[in-house]
This record gives C-alpha cells, sequence and structure tokens, in this order.
C-alpha cells in the first residue's frame, strides 16, 4: 500500500505542477506564436511584442500570492502571538491585586449645602412657608424644615418654586405617616473611622441608600442607635482575624486527611445555646467526610429543615476545628446574607473597592 502524504509533500508537488503548467503553457504559446508568424506575415512585431507584455504581467499579477503552506505558517504564527499575550495577560492580573479607582473623598457634614428637597408644608403654628431640606454629606437624620424665603436666599427662588409646584402635583411621599424610607435613618455597616480634635467618628453606611450616601457620625450617636453594628465593625477589622486568614491562604495542606474524619456523636453548641437536630448532625459528618475525601457533594432536602443551617455548621467545624480559613465561595440569596452589592455609580464602585476590596480579595 501507498504510504499517507504529508500537508507539506501535497503543497510541494502542488507547486511543482504549477511551475510545469507554466512552462507548458509559455513553450505552447512560443510555437503557436511562430507558427502565426509563419502562416501571417502581415502582423507586425509590435503586436507580438504587446502581446508578450499582457502574459508576462499577468504571470507577475500571482507571484505575490502565497501557497497554501505559507497559509498555515502565517496563521500558526498568529495563534502563537495570541496565546502568548493572553498568557502574559493573566500572569500579571494574578500578579497584581490593586484595582485601578478614584479615590473618593467624603468631608464632615455641614449645613453649607443643600442636596435635596423632600416636602413641603405650612407651619401650622404661623402658617409660614416650610421645606424639608437635607443637606450634603449630612444623614437623614439631620434633616430639617426651613423657611421658603430662607431657602430661596440660599439655593433661588425658580428652584424652590418648581419643586413646591411638582410636589403639590404628585405628592410623592414615601407612605402616609412617612415622608421617605424609614431605612435611611437605619444604620447598615461602617466602613471606617477617624478623630476629628478629641472626639471619634464612623462613617457609616445607611440601609437601603448607596455609598455616596455614606456619613460621618460620632461615636456617642452610633453606639446609642444599634451598638452591634460597632461590635461588627471591630470583629472583622481586627489584624488577628487578617493575619490567621494570610497564614491559611498559604498554607498548601489545607485538607487534612481522611483518616483524621471524627465523628460527631452530639451537636456542638452555637450561639444562644442553639444545637442541632439529629438529621442535621448526620448531614454535618457526611459533609465533612465528602470534604476530606475531595468528593464533590450536594445536600438536597425538603424546603425549611436547614440546609442553609447544616451548610454554615459545616464551615464553622473546618474553619475552628481543622483551622482552615477560607476562602469560601459562597452563592445564596441577598436575603440569607450580609453582603456587599458592588452597584451604583462609579464613585459608589470606586469607594468599595476602596474600603470593602478585602471581600473581593476573600472570595477570590
Amino acid at each position: 500500500m501507498s504510504e499517507r502524504k504529508s500537508s507539506y509533500e501535497y503543497d510541494s508537488e502542488l507547486t511543482l505542477n504549477e511551475k510545469d503548467y507554466d512552462t507548458k503553457s509559455s513553450n505552447d504559446n512560443e510555437s503557436n506564436i511562430d507558427s502565426f508568424a509563419d502562416d501571417d506575415s502581415e502582423l507586425s512585431e509590435l503586436e507580438f511584442s504587446d502581446e508578450e507584455e499582457e502574459e508576462e504581467s499577468d504571470d507577475d499579477e500571482y507571484e505575490w500570492a502565497p501557497t497554501l503552506k505559507e497559509q498555515r505558517n502565517n496563521i500558526r504564527e498568529k495563534e502563537r502571538e495570541k496565546k502568548s499575550n493572553s498568557k502574559s495577560n493573566q500572569s500579571s492580573s494574578h500578579n497584581s491585586f490593586v484595582i485601578p479607582h478614584e479615590s473618593v473623598f467624603i468631608p464632615m457634614g455641614t449645613k453649607d449645602s443643600v442636596d435635596k428637597m423632600l416636602a413641603y408644608r405650612s407651619n401650622p403654628e404661623n402658617n409660614a412657608e416650610e421645606i424639608l431640606v437635607k443637606y450634603k454629606t449630612m444623614s437623614y437624620l439631620d434633616v430639617e424644615w426651613i423657611n421658603r424665603k430662607k431657602l430661596e436666599s440660599n439655593i433661588g427662588k425658580n428652584r424652590v418654586r418648581k419643586f413646591i409646584e411638582k410636589y403639590l402635583y404628585t405628592q410623592t411621599s414615601w407612605s402616609v405617616d412617612e415622608i421617605f424610607n424609614p431605612n435611611f435613618t437605619k444604620m447598615d455597616r461602617i466602613i471606617d473611622e477617624g478623630e476629628l480634635g478629641d472626639k471619634i467618628y464612623y462613617l457609616v453606611k445607611w440601609k437601603s441608600l448607596s455609598y455616596d450616601d455614606c456619613t460621618w457620625e460620632p461615636r456617642e450617636l452610633v453606639l446609642d442607635m444599634d451598638p452591634d453594628v460597632l461590635n461588627d465593625y471591630e470583629r472583622f477589622r481586627s489584624l488577628k482575624g487578617i493575619e490567621q486568614k494570610k497564614l491559611s491562604y498559604a498554607n498548601k495542606s489545607k485538607r487534612p486527611s481522611v483518616r483524621d474524619f471524627k465523628k460527631l456523636e452530639k451537636s456542638p453548641i452555637y450561639k444562644g445555646d442553639n444545637e442541632l437536630r439529629s438529621y442535621q448532625l448526620e448531614a454535618l459528618n457526611w459533609l465533612t467526610y465528602c470534604w476530606m475525601n475531595g468528593h464533590s457533594s450536594i445536600l438536597a432536602d425538603e424546603m425549611g429543615l436547614g440546609k442553609t443551617v447544616q451548610s454554615i455548621s459545616f464551615l464553622n467545624r473546618i474553619y475552628n476545628e481543622y483551622n482552615v480559613r477560607g476562602p469560601f465561595l459562597v452563592i445564596a440569596p441577598l436575603s440569607n446574607l450580609n453582603c456587599v452589592v458592588f452597584h451604583g455609580k462609579e464613585s459608589s464602585r470606586n469607594f468599595i473597592i476602596a474600603n470593602e476590596v478585602f471581600t473581593f480579595i476573600i472570595l477570590h
């Protein structure tokens, strides 16, 4: 049997056949020209020279065209360049932990400038026209009613008049008793802390508001409103926990051997003296055993039986008992988590990158 020819052999034969065909055609043309010259003497030498130049020009048009072999080599070179560029980009992205962003500066709140007008009324005591105003860089806790004439001298008559006309036409309020969302006056989390004189201030993010609306609030106010929020901030920002996480990330042998598996006979005691039920304890042992064996697992059960609790207890066990500090990738509805939503205007996103970026590093 004849051996199979490679693509390179086919290409070489193809080029050779093309050359043979060119030489044969040129020889045939020359013989035909000679016969025409012998038979018909009326053709001039100038006409023959013109035809030869045209034939040469036609051949020259196709001399630049690459062969199949050259085309394949060009394609392979382009593919190699793309791969090398993609690898270099990936290596640079993995090595760099700095996300480019513009810094966002939030000053201390003052009543120098008005942010927005919220409502309009006539004061029942003196029948004076008043407008509820929110100031820039100040929270909704500091809104106040201002006399219309005083506000017009500050921001202009046209702006005040247009707001009153729109408000009387639409009567937009959160509810009958509330002018704005009451969540605007509830703390969501603390972002940062600072000192001004002898006082300590905390940068507070408010519920249902973006990071653009964060404000500086004194420590006394934070403690009076919700001391748990301050405790969570201090716990998350503790350097001890961050150092433990860094050591855990550097430990390559995180997963212990299955020989070290110990089945729990009794449920651990959790916050509020809560314990797992028998089937939940069985799920905890099973998840731990699958994890130590390196097996993927799916925990499926009826609704309301505590799958979320079982998953959290599993993470709690490997965190405390086996000293595995993460990273853990958790995908869950927002109702189950107190998480950071990367959302909003560019200034809000830059603020999240600058102050909440540790969340993204953990999930990387």
